[in-house]
């Protein structure tokens, strides 16, 4: 992997940084009169230290959190980024705290007598707010997924760990060890639980719609699960030149922050993709940008993804399936058991593969979902699962704070 410049990314953080002092006088006083925390009495925290590059991962947290507040139990966002704040405030009503002063959260947290604070990733800065000792600290995450990040040790830090399901669980007992299976939670994927309806197609579009979406890089070797540098460039162009499909690409939203080689492949990718559907409208080629993905992959005929959470929420919604390795060959890299499962629960294309996509994409798709996908389906997010995970989240809050 070609790692981007350490300059680079140490610019991108100092620009980052002075719009930050740049927006946060003027931040603070529009929040204190649309989202003030000192106007309500929030039950619960939600603690995001990052910059804005990092904010999907708190964003696709807001609707659950707006739902357990109608429930009664208020979450307020503890956010240290102003940029974060700034484009949280466009998207929930929920009040926001925004504060660089550590000992601020403390004085919040003690004055309003917060009794849990959630965390959404495995960042460092988490453990300058795991230092309180009052609330109950429960650990979410942005997705469920086989990539070796959802076994770090840093779980054991936390009072709670709320997962999708068994799948998960038998991963973090399998992997992390002497950890104690009594601090996990199921309460499947909040985030699927979205009206199970989709915008008809048109009468006179009748092709297959493929949904490629990607994940990045990764900043280190067992991270790097991403198909961008090794079959994605073909993919693109081999299901752009068959009109029997519209494509649509969506990358990781940090696709192209680590190697400059996946950088090169997202621009040429996105660039294919935009002269194809400027060539043919009809086409409905196009790039997802759109906040949620879940819609998208609810329009899509079948996704292709790399190991990451996409293919997991894919097989949540029961969708059809392409799922992409950076490997040559099963287990070559990682080969953890639970991996191995979705190799073989999934139809999988390995890096040097040399047969023609659009045949093999018509192939899947005319072939219909295996039934081994539903049971693997209940054993990543349980059964019930699709529609059930905002109230089995709401429920496990409500549990753990009795």
């Amino acid at each position: 992997m070609k790692d981007l410049s350490v300059v680079s990314r140490k610019v991108r953080k100092v620009r980052n940084r002075a719009a930050s002092i740049l927006w946060e006088p003027r931040l603070r006083k529009s929040l204190e009169a649309t989202h003030s925390p000192h106007r309500v009495n929030p039950e619960l925290a939600a603690f995001f230290a990052d910059s804005a590059d990092l904010q999907y991962q708190m964003t696709q947290w807001i609707t659950p959190f707006e739902r357990l507040s109608g429930a009664g139990h208020v979450v307020a966002f503890v956010i240290m980024d102003p940029l974060v704040a700034r484009e949280l405030r466009k998207k929930t009503w929920l009040p926001i705290l925004l504060t660089r002063s550590m000992a601020e959260i403390e004085k919040f947290v003690a004055d309003k007598n917060i009794r849990g604070v959630f965390y959404v990733n495995n960042s460092q800065s988490n453990f300058t707010a795991l230092r309180m000792k009052s609330p109950v600290h429960v650990h979410l995450n942005h997705g469920e997924s086989e990539k070796s990040s959802m076994v770090s040790n840093q779980l054991k830090a936390y009072d709670y760990a709320f997962i999708a399901g068994d799948a998960a669980e038998g991963r973090i007992a399998a992997e992390i060890k002497r950890f104690d299976r009594s601090h996990l939670v199921h309460i499947g994927r909040p985030q699927l639980d979205v009206p199970l309806v989709t915008e008809p197609k048109a009468s006179n579009h009748q092709r297959i719609t493929v949904l490629y979406a990607p994940t990045w890089e990764g900043d280190s070797k067992d991270m790097a699960y991403s198909s961008l540098t090794t079959v994605g460039v073909r993919l693109v162009q081999e299901l752009l030149a068959d009109d029997r499909f519209t494509l649509l690409f969506r990358p990781h939203p940090k696709s192209g922050s680590w190697s400059r080689e996946a950088k090169g492949a997202l621009r040429t990718i996105v660039g294919l993709v935009k002269e194809a559907a400027r060539d043919d409208p009809g086409s409905r080629h196009g790039i997802d940008d759109s906040e949620d993905p879940v819609r998208t992959i609810l329009g899509s005929d079948i996704v292709i993804a790399d190991v990451s959470a996409m293919t997991m929420d894919a097989i949540g919604l029961d969708k059809n399936l392409i799922l992409l390795s950076p490997e040559n060959k099963p287990g070559e890299r990682v080969g953890r058991g639970s991996e191995s499962r979705l190799y073989t629960e999934i139809p999988t294309v390995f890096a040097d593969f040399k047969g023609r996509f659009p045949d093999l994409v018509a192939a899947r798709v005319a072939s219909g979902i295996p039934a081994s996908q539903a049971d693997y389906r209940i054993a990543i997010f349980g059964d019930p699962g699709l529609g059930s995970g905002t109230s089995r989240f709401i429920d496990a809050v409500k549990k753990i704070m009795r």
